[in-house]
Parts: C-alpha cells; sequence; structure tokens
C-alpha cells in the first residue's frame, strides 16, 4: 500500500460515504499500525492500545470497528478469551469510487509529484548541510595541526562556521591550508612583533586577512625582522603604508607623529 494514496482515496470516499468521527480516528490509528508492520496482511492489535491511539473507549471502539466494517474499509475477526482481535486493511487506492477512474488515478499521480520534488530537495539540502559541516571540521582540525604557535580553536561557533563557509566558496580547502602554513612560518603573525601580538584562528578566517596573508604581506624577510604596518585584524591604513615603504627602502630611523 501507499500510504499517501491510501489516505486520499480515503477522504475521497468520506464525500460520498461520510463516517463518525470515532471510525475516521479508528481508520488512521488502523493504518498507523498497518504501516510500522510493514503492511501485513493481517495483523492483531489490543483494544487497549487503540485506546491510546485514539482516546476513545473501548465501547466506542467496537461500535468504529463494525462501522469500518460495514463500509468495506476494513476487516475483522475476534479470537476469542483474552486476545487481540485480528484486522486487515481494505486498499482504497484503485477502489471504482468515481465513474472517471483513470482520471482520478492520474490526478492522484499528477498531484504526489510536488511531495517526490520535496523530498530530493529536503535530501540535497540535508546532504549539503552534513558536507558543509564535515569542510568546518576539517579547516578546524587543519588549523590545530599546522597553526601550533597560536591559540587552538576549541569551538566552532556559528560566527566561525559561516566565515569558514564563506571562505571556503571564495578559496578552497587547498588555500586555506596555505594560508595556515604561511601563518605557522611567519614570525611576525607568531607574536614577534613590537605589540607582542600574534593571530588566531578569527583573524586568519577574515576575508581581508586572508588576502594579505596569501599575498605574502607576513613573509619573514631576509636580513631582519620583518615588521609588517599592522597588527590586528584592521586593515592596513595609507599611514602603515608609508612606513612600510620607507622601510623598505632602507629608512632606519624612528617614525615620530604617526
Amino acid at each position: 500500500m501507499n500510504y499517501i494514496l491510501e489516505i486520499r482515496a480515503f477522504y475521497d470516499q468520506l464525500e460520498i460515504n461520510p463516517l463518525p468521527p470515532p471510525a475516521i480516528v479508528l481508520w488512521h490509528a488502523l493504518m498507523h499500525i498497518a504501516n510500522k508492520t510493514g503492511w501485513k496482511q493481517e495483523f492483531t492489535v489490543a483494544v487497549s492500545v487503540l485506546e491510546l491511539k485514539t482516546g476513545l473507549n473501548a465501547q466506542s471502539i467496537k461500535r468504529a470497528r463494525n462501522r469500518l466494517e460495514q463500509n468495506g474499509l476494513i476487516k475483522w475477526k475476534s479470537r476469542g478469551g483474552n486476545r487481540s482481535a485480528c484486522y486487515q486493511m481494505i486498499s482504497l487506492q484503485y477502489r471504482n469510487t468515481f465513474d472517471d477512474v483513470p482520471k482520478r488515478q492520474l490526478e492522484c499521480e499528477l498531484q504526489d509529484e510536488p511531495d517526490h520534488e520535496h523530498n530530493n530537495k529536503y535530501k540535497q539540502n540535508k546532504t549539503k548541510q552534513i558536507t558543509e559541516e564535515r569542510e568546518c571540521k576539517k579547516i578546524q582540525e587543519l588549523y590545530n595541526t599546522i597553526c601550533v604557535s597560536f591559540p587552538r580553536c576549541t569551538k566552532l561557533s556559528d560566527r566561525r562556521r559561516r566565515a569558514v563557509k564563506a571562505r571556503l566558496r571564495t578559496y578552497g580547502m587547498e588555500e586555506m591550508k596555505k594560508v595556515f602554513y604561511k601563518a605557522e612560518s611567519s614570525d611576525f603573525l607568531k607574536g614577534k612583533n613590537s605589540r607582542n601580538w600574534s593571530a588566531n584562528f578569527d583573524w586568519l578566517t577574515s576575508y581581508s586577512n586572508m588576502v594579505k596573508v596569501l599575498d605574502g604581506n607576513y613573509d619573514n624577510k631576509r636580513g631582519g625582522e620583518y615588521d609588517p604596518a599592522t597588527t590586528d585584524s584592521k586593515d592596513e591604513s595609507g599611514t602603515c603604508d608609508l612606513v612600510r615603504i620607507a622601510r623598505d627602502r632602507g629608512f632606519k630611523g624612528k617614525f615620530e607623529g604617526f
């Protein structure tokens, strides 16, 4: 049986053969149980279980199941004593309820297509979320493994996840790994600067900072300690550019008034 199509057929039939509310509730409970059994042709269920699933008392359940049987929706038989009754659901999907049966079946199939599309989109989104989460965890592991001189990243907050996902979309896994290696090789980023400042996970996964690291702005310079113009996560200012240019041209004096 197709659960969805059976429910649709059931409500189609209600339009011409109405049922009292207890019978409707009981039919849904029996369909739920039949589905859980894997659509066995016959199954047993105690009245006490049906009471829990329907909210009906025993007498109401007995009246409702008799009504369902009279309407040709189920078959049931007592097994005597204290044993549970045996039930069989009657498929409604292909019952000739309307004159134009092929048309109704076609409408059911057409109506069922959006459900399949929704399920496919849900599965795709779920797969994408799982993949992105694995990639974020991988970036965290790479950082902690490569950047041993920096503070460890012990938790991926939502803000960090958003930053990592954005960087992965722009650069990819290999470029981010390259950033971590270059950072670990940079004396300046590890704290050898006038302010004893060092980078961390949040700083390295910032877009502007990744650009500067990849451009080599923090690479060690031959012949002495390299001191880039900035020591925080902000972009370099024009003043700091002048300082770097002056030093690159051999100026060794003190900078005052900046």
